[in-house]
């Protein structure tokens, strides 16, 4: 696996990271409590086939599953 996954509570995103150098390759979520959204992450993980599971504190206490989607790279700048 080229990526790993790390989530910040603080905004609300997780930001995937090439493992080789640490450049950032993407990321998701935002604040809120929708599917897809996220609000004060505790715990993150990834398996073996790179789905990345988010855990939540507070009020929704929920686990999401995220599918990673293979697409064309866009440029982050």
């Amino acid at each position: 696996m080229r990526e790993s996954a790390h989530g910040h509570g603080t905004d609300n995103r997780v930001w995937i990271l090439n493992r080789a150098d640490g450049a950032l390759v993407g990321s998701f979520g935002g604040n809120g409590h929708y599917a897809g959204q996220l609000h004060w992450i505790d715990s993150i993980a990834m398996d073996s086939k790179g789905n990345v599971y988010t855990g939540e504190v507070e009020d929704g206490k929920r686990i999401q599953k995220f599918v990673p989607v293979s697409g064309e790279q866009r440029s982050t700048s």
